[in-house]
């Protein structure tokens, strides 16, 4: 088992972590977290896991973006 404590810890980019998850779940190895805990059994949590890593990469862009502009860099 992985713990971390939040979804945004274990990943910041959606594809990778879903793509991740898949494989170690095929290993027989689980991921947790402490404070947004889902089972990842229940295909409706998948919804919630889904946002739980896609708002951290969101973010990450946008944070990025923002630092390319403050240096003057277009996009």
């Amino acid at each position: 088992m992985i713990l971390c404590l939040r979804w945004d810890r274990f990943s910041r980019n959606q594809y990778d972590a879903m793509t991740t998850i898949k494989t170690l779940k095929k290993l027989g190895v689980s991921v947790k977290t402490v404070e947004q805990q889902l089972d990842l059994n229940n295909p409706d949590n998948k919804i919630l896991l889904s946002m739980y890593l896609t708002l951290p990469e969101v973010e990450t862009t946008r944070t990025q973006s923002v630092q390319l502009k403050a240096r003057g860099v277009q996009e």
